[in-house]
């Protein structure tokens, strides 16, 4: 794959990332913060990329944020799978979201948005 269609591919991921953030974490942060997808490398056996979702928690500064998630302890070899597993993980916790406050319930809810 080339770089160009590489760093699209990311930036779609990463954008992706930061939307269902919002979506998981909206309760705990309303309108006017920011997200982002931050990709690092860490070296743990050799390289591995890690992906962290964070949020400004001041309205309108980049002064000071909370990580919400970040890829899984076993990391991954490629910044793609990490992109991937952090969205799945967003995923899983909307799923659940969704289901709880069809089901009526919403104390788990509130607690996987605390949590995010």
């Amino acid at each position: 794959m080339d770089f160009s269609k590489q760093c699209l591919e990311r930036k779609a991921l990463r954008d992706e990332i930061a939307s269902q953030a919002r979506i998981v974490s909206g309760a705990k942060y309303p309108q006017g913060h920011d997200y982002d997808t931050v990709i690092g490398r860490e070296f743990r056996n050799g390289q591995k990329h890690v992906v962290r979702v964070v949020v400004y928690i001041e309205k309108d500064s980049f002064a000071k944020h909370k990580v919400l998630l970040a890829s899984p302890d076993y990391f991954a070899d490629d910044v793609l799978g990490a992109l991937v597993d952090v969205l799945e993980q967003l995923h899983s916790m909307l799923a659940r979201q969704i289901k709880l406050k069809a089901d009526g319930d919403t104390s788990l809810a509130t607690q996987d948005s605390n949590r995010a």
